[in-house]
């Protein structure tokens, strides 16, 4: 593409982000030099649009492949696992944490409150979105502080 005079903007990088993703879920024993790959396309378009969320949303994705499955155990609702799942996706905490990622500065810190205590998927979720972004998030829940920095919990998963 640049050799043809043309420069890569934040579609081009969206869709290298979805091909990657992807490839991810066909190879998953090469996931780390296709996760460190992901990480600089997604930067790029990060750097170009801040409040375009598709590059947030892919990243999200490549982590998921990467690891993170979603905790059902303590979803209440008595539906089938989609929906489950989709309850997960639309907490509140974690539409708090889309908020401030698209309203703050790059590299702020996070500080969102609960009152209530955090579950499990949304503790988990947390920790790999701190990394994704390279932002501290702290959460004050019912219980205690959470300071999720580099995809690590200040509470060392006791909560």
């Amino acid at each position: 593409m640049q050799q043809e005079g043309m420069r890569p903007n934040s579609v081009t990088f969206v869709g290298a982000l979805n091909a990657y993703a992807s490839i991810f879920a066909l190879e998953e024993g090469r996931i780390h030099g296709n996760v460190e790959m992901a990480e600089r396309i997604a930067k790029q378009i990060l750097e170009m649009e801040l409040e375009n969320a598709a590059g947030y949303v892919v990243l999200s994705n490549i982590y998921a492949a990467a690891g993170y499955v979603a905790s059902m155990k303590f979803v209440l609702h008595d539906v089938e696992v989609e929906e489950k799942a989709f309850h997960l996706c639309h907490h509140s905490e974690k539409l708090a944490i889309a908020f401030g990622l698209i309203n703050t500065a790059p590299g702020s810190p996070l500080r969102i409150r609960k009152n209530l205590q955090v579950c499990e998927d949304y503790h988990t979720s947390t920790k790999f979105i701190s990394k994704i972004v390279g932002r501290g998030i702290m959460v004050r829940d019912a219980n205690r502080f959470h300071h999720f920095e580099n995809g690590v919990c200040s509470c060392m998963d006791y909560w």
